[in-house]
């Protein structure tokens, strides 16, 4: 009678198998201005809550037309400009997750960190309409969005990754 022997080695597949179920499609990165972030203080002395930070930038995102304050949008128009790309960073760091080169908390670090830097792109551009002439000579400058800083600084990403 003849023996026969069966050996079954795992080449990996059941640490793939358990990153798989971990990241089930619940994981994501938040950009902007995340709740669960401190608030920047700049050298100028400003300093606000992230509550005032959020509501500052939700006046400029959507406008204020009773304070005669346009809309100029930096997160919704920074997205939407992006979206193409945005879409394919995503595929490119989910290759990189299912080849072992990344993990999700990186990948989605690098995906939030790209898009973070995009919004601040976004905010340098002088977003139009151009500021009114009472609004230049009160703040010194003709740059919108950009007065002591503050709303770039802290411009960031947060990763959940569950």
């Amino acid at each position: 009678m003849s023996h026969v022997s069966v050996s079954d080695t795992d080449n990996g597949m059941q640490a793939f198998l358990k990153m798989m179920r971990a990241s089930s499609g619940e994981s994501y990165t938040k950009v902007g201005l995340p709740a669960e972030t401190e608030p920047v203080s700049v050298a100028n002395g400003h300093s606000s809550t992230q509550a005032d930070l959020v509501h500052i930038a939700a006046i400029h995102e959507f406008g204020a037309p009773n304070a005669k304050i346009p809309e100029r949008s930096f997160l919704r128009s920074a997205y939407d400009a992006n979206v193409d790309k945005l879409k394919k960073i995503k595929d490119e760091e989910s290759t990189r997750i299912l080849a072992g080169q990344s993990t999700m908390r990186k990948s989605l670090g690098r995906i939030g960190e790209w898009m973070a830097t995009q919004i601040k792109l976004k905010i340098k551009s002088n977003i139009p309409p151009a500021l009114s002439e009472m609004t230049i000579a009160k703040k010194g400058s003709d740059v919108a969005l950009i007065d002591s800083g503050q709303l770039i600084q802290s411009i960031t990403h947060v990763e959940v990754v569950v």
